[in-house]
């Protein structure tokens, strides 16, 4: 089995854009875990949530999207169930007039990036006011998933390298600038085969599901 390893980018390191301002130094500071599904970010994690607070740091977890306790994440369960699709009236005038390799958009995976982003993006500015506050108190934020994970799936439903690039650069403005979230000053990436992901993915469904 290969074996998997991680990379990191932090904010600081970036240039910054001529107009751009300075980023100010905050007291907490934020760490995100990013990765595939299946790469063990939620292990990593809880591990690393659990060796800061041994080091005396004060530590607070995040997990998106926050299911069960945002209202943009319950609407987001109803999309990835494939409830939000294109509007009745277009859906009946096209099953009476239908075109060419159009469908629906009922699944998922059909439903314009730019509108299912903003869901996953509103889960996350439902919570920054308390992230805000974690900071300013100088604790230690780790969140798996954040807004990379908005950008690798939304932005996978758009195969033009150019309109996707543009998208990466929309949902920045949306989310940093718009919503206003906090930056992550420290960003993990999880690098995982898809074939180790894939057994991952497949002993977590059997555990949940009570087989051994």
């Amino acid at each position: 089995m290969s074996s998997s390893h991680s990379s990191y980018t932090s904010p600081s390191e970036r240039p910054v854009r001529a107009g751009q301002p300075e980023r100010t130094i905050r007291a907490g500071k934020l760490i995100v875990i990013e990765g595939i599904d299946g790469s063990g970010k939620t292990v990593q994690t809880r591990l690393l949530v659990e060796r800061l607070s041994k080091q005396g740091y004060q530590v607070e977890m995040t997990d998106f999207p926050q299911y069960g306790k945002s209202f943009f994440a319950d609407m987001i369960e109803r999309y990835l169930k494939g409830e939000f699709g294109w509007p009745q009236e277009l859906k009946d005038h096209l099953e009476k007039h239908p075109l060419p390799g159009k469908g629906f958009g009922s699944k998922p995976e059909e439903v314009n990036p730019y509108l299912s982003s903003l869901l996953y993006a509103g889960d996350r500015w439902e919570i920054k006011g308390q992230m805000n506050k974690w900071i300013d108190e100088g604790k230690i934020i780790i969140s798996n998933r954040y807004v990379c994970s908005n950008m690798a799936h939304q932005g996978a439903k758009i195969s033009n390298i150019k309109e996707r690039n543009k998208f990466f650069k929309w949902i920045e403005e949306l989310e940093y600038k718009v919503y206003a979230i906090p930056e992550p000053d420290l960003i993990i990436y999880l690098h995982v085969p898809t074939e180790v992901s894939q057994e991952l993915i497949k002993v977590k469904v059997q555990s949940e599901q009570g087989f051994k």
